[in-house]
């Protein structure tokens, strides 16, 4: 695993620089009503990349990133309050993948932390992590424990925070 601070301009590049050694697609992890999904083919592609959906990191929006050819499966739970059926993308049963929760901005200088990370075991999780990986450290700098894109680190330095979660006390942001 892998944590990051990057904005959109930040990210791009290492979105590009990982998709051009390792042909992937993109899928949002979570609950779905169907068992269908729509695979964004370059993480350009993402809604809002660049902008946090949750004042917590780790409640952000996550994407499964595998292979192109690779047919995700849906874990299917019935829900013991409801009638309906839900259905979940997630590594359980993808384990040819990695998980990239992208992090962003969160209202007035707050930039929340990304990260990449696999569950799995698998040879091609591996090398998708380690793909990524390289083109994040090829397109930013560490600071402490953090690969900080050029566009964060100038933010860092004019005071944004730069931190897991908006209700975080200061004293956990990551620190110039």
């Amino acid at each position: 695993m892998k944590l990051f601070f990057t904005t959109k301009k930040d990210l791009l590049p290492i979105l590009a620089a990982f998709e051009n050694s390792i042909q992937c697609k993109y899928i949002r992890a979570g609950r779905y009503l169907n068992p269908t999904c729509s695979p964004l083919d370059n993480g350009a592609s993402i809604p809002d990349l660049g902008k946090a959906s949750n004042p917590s990191s780790i409640a952000c929006y996550s994407f499964l990133i595998c292979e192109q050819t690779l047919d995700v499966k849906f874990r299917s739970l019935q829900s013991a309050s409801a009638s309906s059926e839900n259905f979940f993308l997630d590594q359980l049963i993808n384990p040819d993948s990695v998980i990239l929760t992208p992090g962003g901005m969160w209202d007035e200088n707050i930039l929340l932390h990304g990260r990449i990370a696999t569950a799995s075991t698998s040879e091609v999780s591996a090398r998708l992590l380690r793909g990524f990986e390289n083109a994040l450290k090829r397109h930013s700098v560490k600071v402490k424990a953090f690969y900080v894109g050029a566009e964060a680190l100038g933010l860092l330095k004019t005071g944004w925070r730069l931190t897991a979660a908006a209700q975080s006390p200061p004293e956990y942001d990551l620190a110039a």
